[in-house]
């Protein structure tokens, strides 16, 4: 365990410390139902405070995703802190009404908590599948550009590499199943080739560049007939 995770540690027991101290140094451990029961409620809706980091989903929308869940978790903490010493204050006995409160102000929360975080499931499905589409086109071309640019000797190599980088440039981002295979043997070609310019090996890089656009049509044809 580092140092930073001790330090947030010990942030996160400040509360904890301090809550109890006062609960008890105040009014001892003789307590009503009701007492105990907010009592209860309090130290939860903390703890779903310092869990809710964990139930972010890694994504490249992580911030705003932790941003919307911290903020309803938050929400709810205050809320039950607010609701939980008010009632402690009255010290009644009568425990329903407490209850009946807190279950409410739970039930909520949890609906809230769930509903966003199956949003943000699909949300961020939705965004992982938009990145892996891009990858294709703009990674793909983005290589082979730069592979282009290093070939200054031979207008034909050049040339081709240009077909090749128009080809994957223009194409239509969105993708499919079916021609995922047609993609990744685009990309390991393009790989190769430009290893090949790299050092010099322009035969090569020529026997590759042609690989690679005998997938890019052969994907592009595809996606046009899977639509």
């Amino acid at each position: 365990m580092n140092k930073k995770t001790i330090l947030w540690l010990l942030l996160d027991l400040v509360f904890l410390v301090v809550f109890n101290v006062i609960f008890f140094a105040a009014g001892g451990s003789d307590h009503p139902t009701a007492v105990w029961l907010n009592y209860g409620f309090i130290h939860f809706a903390y703890v779903m405070l310092l869990v809710t980091p964990f139930l972010i989903r890694n994504s490249s929308s992580a911030a705003l995703f932790g941003y919307t869940l911290s903020g309803i978790s938050s929400t709810y903490f205050f809320a039950t802190l607010i609701a939980g010493v008010g009632f402690m204050l009255l010290a009644s006995d009568n425990f329903k009404l407490s209850l009946i409160v807190q279950v409410v102000l739970t039930g909520a929360y949890a609906a809230v908590l769930l509903s966003n975080m199956i949003a943000n499931e699909q949300t961020a499905d939705s965004v992982a599948v938009h990145e892996a589409e891009l990858v294709y086109v703009k990674t793909g071309a983005a290589k082979l550009q730069a592979a282009m640019n290093q070939i200054t000797d031979d207008a034909d190599l050049q040339h081709k590499f240009e077909q090749a980088y128009d080809l994957v440039h223009s194409s239509p981002s969105k993708t499919v199943p079916a021609v995922r295979s047609y993609e990744e043997t685009a990309l390991q070609h393009i790989d190769l080739a430009a290893e090949a310019v790299e050092v010099g090996d322009y035969t090569a890089a020529d026997k590759e560049v042609t690989a690679v656009l005998k997938a890019a049509e052969a994907r592009n044809v595809q996606l046009q007939a899977s639509y």
